[in-house]
């Protein structure tokens, strides 16, 4: 993917709801889902996707969805024998 078509896929993201965030020098992508009395989040690096995050408030879920991401990139340098 070149810098253009990066471009394009991120306008696309920020177009249909979803929140891009550089943490670390890490783009993170988190889309949000309304569950009427509240929301779920998924969120997306490059190396690892975790979703099922809710909370009563996008900012909630989204506190839950960086959480739960960074569990999960941890257990994943574990595993790949780096940690």
């Amino acid at each position: 993917m070149n810098r253009f078509e990066g471009w394009i896929y991120t306008i696309r993201l920020l177009l249909r709801g979803s929140r891009v965030l550089k943490i670390n020098g890490r783009y993170i992508v988190i889309d949000f889902f309304d569950y009427g009395d509240g929301y779920m989040a998924a969120a997306t690096s490059r190396s690892c996707s975790v979703w099922n995050c809710y909370g009563s408030t996008k900012e909630q879920a989204q506190e839950m969805a960086l959480f739960k991401l960074k569990k999960a990139m941890e257990q994943e340098l574990v595993v790949n024998g780096v940690g």
